[in-house]
């Protein structure tokens, strides 16, 4: 969560934070600031991440990997299911990290954390969609 905090403090100048849990099968995680909440999230975010998709398609083709047997990303709700559940399975494991970014209780964005490395080189990825 370290990497989190400092993102916050330096781009969007938090300076407090609350992290908080629920306890079941699947407990999700939030970060809470003054202005911004990051969070784990669920099939209820999927009309808010579409939004932001469609809004930012053109900008978000060339980063992002396709199959070579695809032209574009699935953006239906049942992959974005999928994905919510493959970024729990990878934040169980400890090799990754997804939030929604929220902002006045909207949907402005996705971070995540990503292909953790522990032990000596301690290293990661960050990617960012907002717009």
């Amino acid at each position: 969560m370290c990497a989190a905090r400092a993102y916050l403090q330096r781009y969007v100048g938090e300076d407090s934070f609350m992290v908080t849990t629920r306890s079941n099968i699947y407990s999700p995680i939030s970060l809470h600031g003054r202005r911004v909440v990051l969070r784990t999230m669920t099939e209820s975010d999927y009309e808010g991440w579409l939004d932001v998709r469609e809004r930012c398609h053109d900008w978000l083709l060339k980063w992002e990997p396709r199959s070579a047997h695809s032209s574009h990303l699935a953006e239906d709700q049942r992959s974005f299911v999928s994905r919510c559940a493959i970024r729990e399975r990878e934040r169980q494991m400890g090799t990754g990290y997804g939030f929604g970014i929220f902002f006045e209780g909207r949907f402005v964005g996705e971070i995540t954390l990503s292909s953790i490395q522990r032990g000596p080189l301690q290293s990661a990825y960050i990617g960012l969609l907002d717009r």
